[in-house]
Order: C-alpha cells, then sequence, then structure tokens
C-alpha cells in the first residue's frame, strides 16, 4: 500500500520501468529513503521507517498508520509542511520528474 500511494503522489516509482525481477530488488535496495519519497511530509519517512523496522512475527498497529495518513489530509497548504532536505540527487530526479509531467501537458 505505501508504494501504492507514493505512485498515485508522485506519479512513478524508480523501478517502476523495469521488468526484470533482479533489477528492481536492487533498485529497491538501493534507493534511499530521499530518492523515494522526495520532499513529502514527514509523516511519510515516519511510516516509511516504520515498515522497514517490521518483520513478520510483528504485531501492527494500524491505528498508528491511520494516524499518521490523516495527519497528512489535514494538511495544508504544501508549503507549510515540515519536509525533509532533497539531497542534490534526488533534486534532480524530482527536477526530471517535474520536466516529465511539464511536457507531457502540452497542448497539441
Amino acid at each position: 500500500m505505501f508504494y501504492t500511494f507514493l505512485e498515485i503522489s508522485s506519479g512513478k516509482l524508480p523501478w517502476a520501468e523495469d521488468d526484470d525481477e533482479e533489477i528492481v530488488a536492487l533498485k529497491k535496495l538501493n534507493t534511499t529513503p530521499e530518492m523515494l519519497i522526495g520532499r513529502k511530509p514527514e509523516a511519510v519517512y515516519q511510516i516509511y521507517s516504520k515498515l522497514q523496522s517490521l518483520t513478520y512475527k510483528d504485531s501492527i498497529d494500524y491505528e498508528w498508520f491511520k494516524d499518521k495518513f490523516r495527519s497528512m489530509i489535514t494538511i495544508v497548504p504544501a508549503e507549510t509542511v515540515a519536509t525533509r532536505t532533497c539531497t542534490c540527487e534526488c533534486k534532480q530526479q524530482n527536477k526530471i520528474q517535474e520536466n516529465h509531467e511539464i511536457s507531457s501537458m502540452s497542448v497539441d
């Protein structure tokens, strides 16, 4: 569900265009949280961290996750959200994505 949330909110995941399972697995392992999440609210980083720490045997506190998602729904506008600082690599990735989105919006 988390990857679906990121895909919906960001446009695509770093491994979206890869069909090879090994390449996808490597990209998932080598993608930093900053590259994956970008400039989203701190709650997204907290959710990611919590998911990464869980093991199969752990009980899941669904209310905690619901509260984190609810906290993002109530935060508007985006400029007021506490976000993490992107690294240069993250900024480059965001710029490429923005350029792609702008070019796909062009009217014939």
